[in-house]
């Protein structure tokens, strides 16, 4: 039916902060959330803080695994493995996280030095998580700068990889016990 809302209201729990409204028979509605990230979050958008974000190098760490086997599968198998690295992600306490257009316009952000700290982010649905790790596990390898195979960029990203796959490995069984 139709559902009239009161002005905002606003709380704050530790570094979540909901905002939330009534409607005309007296329920709360949940509205968002802004969250500050932390480092299992993976963040939607571009440029060197978000790529270099620690959940968005597990995230990366975790598509380069599963993309071979990915190649091999049938489209719904595909969906059922982004899923399954949502849901690992999810796991590790990692959040899936856009930054909110309606809260980042203001001055204080234009004076954020690493892109990411003095945004508000809202997490996004599970589906649309699940779309962007379909777009990196259809992304095509982009090749070291000077396309050599076995080159020192690509021994030192393989070492990253092993790395944050270890890294990925104790927080599954820390979740785990």
């Amino acid at each position: 039916g139709y559902t009239t809302t009161l002005p905002q209201s606003a709380a704050a729990i530790g570094s979540l902060s909901i905002l939330f409204t009534r409607s005309c028979s007296g329920s709360i509605i949940l509205i968002m959330a802004k969250i500050t990230p932390r480092n299992n979050d993976v963040l939607f958008g571009r440029g060197f803080a978000i790529n270099a974000h620690p959940g968005n190098q597990i995230l990366r760490s975790m598509v380069r695994a599963h993309k071979p086997l990915f190649l091999q599968k049938k489209k719904t198998e595909k969906r059922n493995m982004a899923r399954k690295i949502v849901d690992d992600i999810h796991k590790l306490d990692g959040r899936f996280l856009i930054d909110d257009p309606d809260n980042n316009a203001d001055e204080r952000n234009r004076n954020d030095r690493d892109g990411i700290s003095g945004k508000a982010w809202i997490c996004v649905e599970t589906e649309k998580a699940v779309g962007k790790v379909m777009h990196r596990l259809r992304e095509k390898e982009v090749v070291g700068s000077k396309g050599v195979e076995g080159s020192s960029e690509d021994d030192a990203q393989t070492r990253i990889d092993q790395q944050l796959r270890h890294i990925y490995d104790l927080q599954l069984q820390k979740n785990a016990n």
